[in-house]
């Protein structure tokens, strides 16, 4: 197991906006971030679903329902992404 100690003052921009967006809100010059990375072969504790989601996938989802693996690689080719907000040097 490790464990990653950063205090949240000592962070370059990229850096702390990529843990908000992972954390899911802003955090403060006073608040450090502790990360624990353990091994896979460890029980994971069981995640409850989002309250809000149905039960199942919704039928929009299933966009590439029916289509050989060859007419998603075909679809996906033509997706451009732009990584460039993503930028982080660690």
């Amino acid at each position: 197991m490790e464990t990653v100690i950063r205090n949240v003052g000592e962070l370059d921009a990229p850096e702390r906006s990529a843990l908000e967006r992972v954390i899911g809100h802003p955090l403060r010059e006073s608040e450090r971030i502790i990360l624990s990375i353990q091994k896979l072969d460890l029980p994971l504790p069981a995640a409850a679903p989002p309250q809000d989601m149905p039960a199942g996938i919704p039928e929009h989802w299933k966009v590439f329902e029916g289509l050989s693996e060859a007419e998603v690689d075909d679809i996906c080719s033509g997706i451009v992404r732009d990584g460039s907000s993503r930028d982080i040097d660690v």
